[in-house]
């Protein structure tokens, strides 16, 4: 039996109260320091039982960062939030400091990320968000996408959104 800490930090999918520091243990069979993120995620049951204190909302999160110990292996994070409203579609990246080179592999990244996920099927709205975040990490591969949240969205207009902010770079 392996007793693991866990450091975490989730954002409300409801009403986006942000929930920093969070901390727990983790009681597992198998060694999960080589886990990736997503199988952490899983194996800690995708956070069903936390209950946000804002809105009540029970294990409706985005995970931000998730790491086994206090040396987090993320160094930075470039967010984007797209929002549409009766159809029409708003957006960009949270302000950071960010070199060319980052910005050009974070839309690299998620333009994969968005090939990966063809075929997939999601439902379209009037109204909708999107939140899809990359982490910069120390070690390969170095960058990934930890967050692709489309909510009211369909991926062909992520795809488009995502070409024309990547144009500007």
């Amino acid at each position: 039996m392996h007793f693991n800490h866990i450091h975490y930090d989730l954002g409300c999918r409801n009403c986006k109260n942000i929930r920093p520091n969070g901390m727990t243990m983790l009681q597992s069979e198998e060694v999960i320091e080589h886990m990736s993120r997503e199988a952490l995620i899983a194996e800690m049951d995708n956070f069903h039982g936390i209950q946000c204190e804002r809105c009540g909302a029970e294990g409706d999160w985005l995970v931000f960062r998730i790491s086994l110990n206090e040396d987090d292996e993320v160094r930075d994070q470039f967010k984007i939030n797209i929002f549409k409203e009766n159809g029409r579609i708003s957006g960009k990246p949270e302000d950071g400091f960010f070199s060319p080179a980052q910005i050009e592999i974070a839309f690299q990244i998620i333009k994969d990320e968005i090939k990966a996920l063809k075929g997939q099927e999601y439902v379209e709205r009037q109204d909708g968000t999107a939140f899809i975040m990359v982490d910069f990490i120390k070690e390969e591969p170095y960058s990934r996408v930890s967050i692709f949240d489309l909510d009211g969205f369909t991926l062909r207009e992520v795809e488009q959104f995502i070409n024309v902010l990547s144009a500007g770079v």
